[in-house]
């Protein structure tokens, strides 16, 4: 489900004239830079999002960073909307950690009008991405440097394979076993070796090879 929230822009405190034409020359610098600033958030269009791991511990952390990103946009957040954001927040940050540890919150931003840029205030709308393990494993090789896994066994898992006594006597299930981190050395050993995991092609293609 998404949701949002919109800010409201800042107010100058000196005020400004749209058509300083009708009287005399404006030759106040103040006010012509704040002229100046009011026109330009007009044109001003801005959109991105923030990908937040759903842990709902970081709440305040993560409602600081957001109400000091829309305070840089110059967005004016009042107390009942400080509020509204909290409770946008902490909500998907619950409903996020309660469905998945690999949850992420994704809160998008972008103006309140199209029309006329940050001048009517920025919306934040918020959804929650849950990645499977197969889809993050996807992604490794673009991102992680190799060996993806570690280049050798945990040395804990052979530590306690050596207690289970004779290894052809001693089975072995491997859940989550990747491109045979563990498993390889352990069927080395002499260990009857089952391995449990998502992989893909390139996985398996590096345990054939």
């Amino acid at each position: 489900m998404t949701k949002n929230l919109t800010s409201s822009a800042s107010v100058p405190e000196l005020p400004v004239s749209d058509s300083p034409e009708t009287g005399p020359p404006l030759t106040d610098s103040n006010r012509l830079k704040l002229i100046l600033k009011e026109r330009l958030k007009k044109n001003i269009g801005i959109k991105g999002e923030f990908y937040l791991p759903c842990l709902p511990s970081m709440l305040e952390d993560y409602l600081k960073l957001l109400s000091d990103f829309l305070k840089i946009l110059g967005q004016n957040i009042d107390a009942a909307q400080t509020e509204n954001l909290r409770t946008l927040i902490a909500n998907a940050l619950a409903e996020g950690f309660k469905n998945s540890p690999h949850a992420n919150l994704i809160v998008s931003y972008f103006p309140a009008n199209s029309q006329t840029g940050l001048a009517d205030g920025i919306t934040l709308n918020t959804k929650i991405q849950i990645e499977s393990m197969a889809q993050k494993y996807h992604s490794w090789p673009d991102i992680r440097p190799e060996p993806l896994f570690g280049s050798h066994p945990d040395a804990k898992v052979i530590a306690i394979a050596t207690e289970l006594g004779e290894p052809s006597k001693a089975p072995i299930l491997d859940v989550g076993a990747g491109p045979g981190r563990n498993s390889l050395p352990l069927a080395r050993l002499g260990h009857a070796v089952d391995a449990i995991g998502c992989i893909s092609l390139w996985q398996i293609h590096q345990i054939e090879s």
